[in-house]
């Protein structure tokens, strides 16, 4: 177990956190998810020429977990780390778990070449992620709202019905 400091606190809470996240997401969605960031990095890597050698390396450690991640069948099987017993956690949760550690490697490589591309990338991805989170919050609001609209009709038919039923 590494030590507890203050920043590996923070990170290990911002891990569960986006884990969580993805719990909610459907292994497509992931995909979208880490794919999105991975397009993030990389276009961040191209558009800083100052480190060119060093982002060669990093494109080439991007291009093989995206390549590991479209040519897996089974999401399980993206890293070795995790040695979980079979039934503990489903495949869903060991996927998202992966998905985490991986951003967090990249991450992490980023940081080490410029820590300025990680934090953009970081904030590119956030700032993308709350847009579509609005926009699934309008849609289910609507949802809401029309679910409620049907009911209320609902119930004022079957009123009608019973009263028209009841005069006749």
């Amino acid at each position: 177990m590494g030590k507890w400091t203050d920043k590996a606190i923070r990170s290990n809470i911002e891990e569960l956190i986006e884990e969580s996240y993805l719990l909610c997401l459907s292994d497509k969605d992931i995909r979208e998810y880490f794919n999105e960031f991975l397009d993030v990095c990389d276009r961040l890597l191209r558009s800083n020429l100052s480190i060119q050698e060093n982002s060669r390396v990093a494109r080439i450690k991007i291009a093989l977990l995206r390549a590991r991640l479209y040519v897996t069948e089974n999401p399980v099987h993206i890293g070795t780390r995790y040695n979980y017993i079979e039934g503990e956690k489903s495949r869903h949760e060991i996927f998202a778990k992966q998905i985490v550690s991986a951003k967090r490697t990249i991450t992490k490589l980023l940081e080490g070449i410029n820590p300025q591309i990680a934090r953009e990338a970081l904030n590119e991805v956030e700032k993308r992620n709350s847009q579509k989170k609005n926009t699934i919050r309008r849609r289910t609001r609507l949802f809401s709202l029309l679910l409620s609209c049907g009911y209320y009709l609902l119930l004022f038919g079957a009123l009608f019905l019973a009263w028209f039923v009841g005069f006749h």
